[in-house]
């Protein structure tokens, strides 16, 4: 499978990432389900070198990364009134 684009000015580490992407969305909960099972057994070999659970492995589906100045807002409002 290839990708063939009409700009050549876009760049090899562009196409690399977007298979990454690419390679996430489509096997993404596989990936994660390896990650959490290496770092159990990590854990149950070495467990003096773990304090407390790993990581939380659970897919997102949904990430933003420049917000609306509002979302942050609402997000940070709502830390303060929990405390």
């Amino acid at each position: 499978m290839g990708i063939f684009l009409a700009d050549p000015t876009i760049g090899r580490s562009f196409l690399r990432s977007g298979r990454l992407m690419l390679n996430a969305l489509i096997h993404g909960e596989e990936i994660l389900k390896k990650r959490y099972l290496l770092h159990e057994a990590a854990k149950a070999r070495h467990p003096e070198r773990w304090t407390g659970q790993t990581r939380d492995w659970s897919l997102i589906n949904e990430v933003w990364l420049n917000p609306e100045k509002s979302q942050v807002e609402d997000k940070t409002e709502s830390k303060t009134t929990a405390s």
